[in-house]
């Protein structure tokens, strides 16, 4: 292809002019190769690929996410929780909210 600049010849598949840099093609389709129609489904089919990966990716990345906001909730939830009162922990210290309220 011959660039419009300086007038080099270019191999076919470059983008820019060997000699002085200026693009080949202009923003218009009119001078691009197209596509043959087995590119295209090639194409079509890596475009699918990425984006199946990258949502099984997400999809596993929000359900271990979810695993761990659980495991931590339940160690907070043990931690916060009182004592039973028939266990063998001291539990005569222990304020519950009832007695709080309980008005005389």
């Amino acid at each position: 292809m011959k660039c419009k600049r300086c007038g080099t010849d270019n191999p076919k598949n470059k983008n820019v002019c060997k000699n002085c840099g200026a693009f080949l093609y202009d923003s218009t389709p009119r001078n691009r190769v197209q596509l043959t129609p087995k590119q295209k489904a090639e194409q079509r089919k890596s475009y699918f690929k990425g984006s199946a990966k990258g949502c099984l990716l997400v999809f596993l990345l929000m359900i271990a996410m979810f695993v761990v906001v659980v495991i931590f909730s339940f160690i907070f939830a043990k931690l916060i929780t009182p004592a039973d009162p028939g266990s063998t922990a001291d539990s005569t210290n222990q304020t519950t909210i009832s007695d709080v309220l309980q008005t005389d």
